[in-house]
């Protein structure tokens, strides 16, 4: 077998194993209805639905602050006191809602985390066998990466020595 033979083949090797076999076991995952979805689709939602959550957080935040801003701003230009009494009032009303937003927020983390440990009750046994599978093939094709190296640099060897011979040939 030619150098440059047994490097495709460790090259071909490597990429499947690692790249296709890890991807082929997960789309198996996801189609087979048979398997169970449980961490799948829970743990996408939990993603998806903290991902919402933080741009919600970052455009309450921002609002919030635009709002307290104007209402600032209406107090120092106001002259009349029922109308200063009444964005008094509202910023109150405003800081109010505000302490009750951190409160949420400071629970929020908890809140996901005992959800998470809930499925994770169901779900990381098939999630365990899933990653066990992955791993499996991806130290296969390590195994080929690792054979790969040698005849990568053998194969750039030959390559220059062809043409070295050949530029010594027409001199």
């Amino acid at each position: 077998m030619s150098t440059n033979f047994k490097y495709i083949l460790c090259s071909i090797l490597d990429f499947g194993l690692t790249w296709g076999g890890s991807a082929a076991v997960i789309l198996y995952n996801y189609i087979t209805p048979t398997n169970t979805a449980g961490f799948k689709l829970s743990f996408t939602a939990i993603v998806l639905l903290i991902a919402l959550l933080l741009m919600a957080k970052a455009v309450f935040e921002k609002t919030y602050q635009e709002k307290m801003n104007s209402y600032l701003e209406q107090l120092a230009s106001c002259d009349d006191a029922a109308l200063k009494k009444e964005i008094q009032k509202k910023i109150e009303n405003h800081k109010l809602q505000n302490n009750i937003y951190q409160r949420l927020v400071m629970l929020l983390p908890f809140a996901v985390l005992y959800i998470v440990t809930l499925l994770g009750i169901n779900s990381l046994d098939a999630l365990r066998g899933t990653v066990g599978l992955i791993l499996i093939s991806m130290g296969a094709g390590s195994i080929f990466n690792v054979l790969k190296k040698p005849l990568a640099e053998k194969r750039q060897i030959e390559k220059l020595n062809k043409k070295a011979g050949k530029q010594n040939e027409k001199t």
